[in-house]
């Protein structure tokens, strides 16, 4: 029987309403199998024009045969056949599977996994589109970016499913040492992640369906995937555990949700899925025979960290600073340079706020409302360059990241600020106290003034007269006078400890405002208790969140080279290592034994942007000269321990002049031992 209802799949005859049919039935196909199988060492290799030793000896179905002598370099040939021709057939079609495995068990399960694939005429759940990933290497750290193009795939099974980002990291273009997780067999099966950056959706932890075992129980390979921990999704990320000098591979491996009805009944309009454990995109990068790399996938790379030119400026805000350039919020705005490389000298910025507008149904021309977007633009390329909606205080995402720096809000809750509140005249220890809770008022972003004149200063609504009067004086050229309801605890018709007054914005709407109360801090005994004198005025502060009238300006500087500097850092370069004694860990690892020793080097370090390198022997024999001239901010250069005529250095004491042109030039040594 097979997966169709009626059970006609897998019965040998092509009937209606299969899941494939004719030449897209693979289950009706002739599966020959394997016939022979043949091994040997590449030192007994026939090369083609001895085709024959091929057919009579090594491919006729029934040979099985592992030739002795062999070591590590071996060469194979299986086959599968014979298969019969009539004649008159155009096309032929094939299908092989090259299987591995760590032990013949594993082998097993990977050919019943293969087979599975095929029967299903590889209609098998795909994973994400690969990442676009791009790095920037600078002083002990890495920076990492990646595009947004696989959150957008479709399987055309599971519909849209992407789930996470898996960050990769290795000293070897293969991974190799860094798939230490392995299979509930012992065999290593997973990447082990750098870090995990999933959806914020409730799948978190060891997913629920083990690798494999949606295939049955035989290929259940008792491991699941990590699904991360709900951290939300980001498309940068910094590596600062690195060694200048060293070549570290990276990669982006997105990863779907896999299927699992309990937790996704909705994932897709089809029914009756098949539950699936998650997949993740391939990570692959070429190399040749000896190891090095000659062809990257787009979510990999190759980096290697290092010092910055010498006489390079690290890029900050200029002197001048962050200036709030309009409007009346209290909070403030931070720039962080985060990648320095992608700083922009002299290019200035604006930071403007907008607002949602529901304090405008109080009064339309003075109130605004909270924060609702945040805005970046370049005023030097006359371009927008963040639009952030509904900003959060201290944010590192990477929505804050532009242009090499990143913008961190510190935006003021609206309240009164008791400590800053003060009598400009008078000296009364009264303090103005912001109310909350129920039917304490919408407070607003504004400043007021509490003036003291005198008996019948002022009536509240309640009927109540005062010696006082409310102000709003926000704008200092556009002041003017609140109504507010008094609620006294002490003396009646003068401003005293424990008395409130709620403000309302005018006598049609009467919207309440604010809630405030007067008290004397604590720390004031009764002898102190000053009550305000006719002619005092208490200047009651509020803290104010940015609306669409605050707008912040700053000026990036750095990111460029100065020639003083420069000159002053020439006596900073030195070689590493020193001494050269056999290998070093900055040197490429051999993957090949025939390769030999492999690549040798010595990196000069600290170097200027222009200079070149002159290294001569104890006797004064010059050795080899090397032109240095970095595009990017590159201290290091490599230098292979060889002549200028491709020969091989000696060991001994080596000694080298660097001159920079028009800046000045640092003689050194070093030493090499074999």
């Amino acid at each position: 029987s097979g997966p169709d209802p009626d059970g006609t799949e897998a019965n040998g005859v092509p009937d209606l309403g299969e899941p494939n049919f004719e030449f897209t039935d693979n289950d009706e196909s002739d599966q020959v199998g394997l016939t022979s199988w043949y091994l040997r060492s590449t030192r007994e290799d026939p090369g083609i024009e001895g085709d024959e030793h091929f057919w009579s000896t090594e491919i006729p179905p029934g040979t099985f045969e592992i030739v002795d002598g062999y070591q590590v370099d071996i060469s194979f040939t299986y086959g599968s056949g014979y298969v019969s021709f009539s004649g008159g057939e155009r096309t032929h079609r094939y299908a092989i599977a090259l299987v591995f495995g760590n032990d013949f068990d594993d082998i097993l399960r990977n050919k019943r996994t293969m087979q599975v694939i095929y029967d299903n005429d590889y209609n098998f759940a795909k994973p994400p589109r690969q990442p676009v990933l791009e790095a920037t290497a600078d002083d002990k750290r890495v920076f990492l970016k990646w595009d947004t193009g696989a959150e957008l795939s479709r399987d055309p099974i599971y519909g849209f499913d992407f789930e996470a980002y898996y960050v990769y990291k290795s000293t070897e273009p293969s991974f190799q040492e860094i798939k230490t997780i392995t299979d509930g067999f012992g065999n290593p099966f997973l990447f082990e992640p750098l870090a995990i950056f999933d959806l914020d959706n409730g799948l978190k932890g060891l997913h629920p369906v083990s690798i494999g075992s949606e295939l049955g129980e035989n290929s259940n390979l008792g491991v699941t995937y990590n699904m991360g921990t709900d951290s939300g999704l980001e498309h940068n990320f910094v590596d600062v555990d690195v060694t200048n000098g060293r070549t570290y591979y990276y990669a982006i491996a997105s990863v779907d949700q896999g299927y699992i009805p309990a937790f996704y009944p909705d994932i897709s309009e089809k029914e009756a899925l098949q539950v699936i454990s998650p997949t993740e995109c391939a990570v692959n990068i070429q190399v040749d025979p000896l190891g090095r790399p000659i062809s990257f996938d787009p979510n990999t790379i190759q980096v290697i960290p290092t010092e910055l030119s010498a006489g390079w400026m690290e890029p900050r805000v200029s002197d001048a600073g962050i200036e709030h350039t309009g409007g009346r919020g209290t909070g403030r705005v931070e720039v962080q340079v985060y990648n320095p490389h992608q700083v922009l000298t002299n290019h200035r910025y604006r930071v403007e706020f907008e607002d949602d507008g529901r304090f405008e149904q109080f009064d339309t021309l003075r109130y605004t409302g909270f924060t609702n977007k945040m805005v970046v633009k370049s005023l030097t390329d006359d371009a927008t360059l963040l639009n952030v909606l509904n900003p959060k205080n201290n944010d590192l995402s990477e929505d804050m990241i532009t242009e090499g720096f990143r913008v961190i809000l510190h935006n003021d809750t609206t309240k009164v600020d008791t400590n800053a509140s003060y009598w400009s005249t008078g000296s009364s220890p009264l303090k103005a106290y912001g109310l909350t809770g129920v039917n304490t008022g919408q407070p607003v972003a504004r400043d007021y003034e509490i003036r003291v004149l005198g008996a019948g200063a002022d009536t509240s609504l309640n009927r109540r007269p005062t010696n006082f009067q409310v102000w709003d004086v926000t704008d200092p050229d556009d002041p003017f006078r609140l109504i507010f309801l008094l609620t006294e605890q002490s003396e009646p018709e003068v401003l005293d400890h424990g008395d409130r007054i709620t403000i309302f914005n005018n006598r049609t709407d009467l919207k309440r405002l604010w809630g405030i109360e007067f008290r004397y801090p604590g720390d004031v005994d009764s002898t102190a208790r000053i009550a305000p004198a006719p002619g005092d005025v208490l200047q009651v502060i509020t803290r104010k969140i940015f609306d669409r009238n605050d707008s912040f300006e700053f000026t990036m500087i750095g990111n460029d080279f100065d020639d003083v500097k420069t000159k002053n850092e020439l006596d900073d370069i030195y070689t590493v290592p020193d001494p050269y004694i056999a290998v070093s860990t900055l040197e490429r690892k051999v993957v090949n034994e025939e390769e030999g020793r492999g690549d040798r080097k010595i990196d000069f370090v600290n170097l200027p942007k222009r200079c070149t390198i002159k290294i001569f022997t104890v006797s004064g024999r010059l050795v080899r000269t090397l032109d240095h001239s970095a595009t990017e901010k590159n201290r290091r250069l490599a230098w292979d321990l060889r002549t200028k005529d491709g020969l091989e250095i000696s060991h001994g004491i080596y000694f080298y002049v660097v001159d920079a042109p028009g800046i000045g030039s640092k003689t050194g040594k070093f030493a090499v031992i074999k």
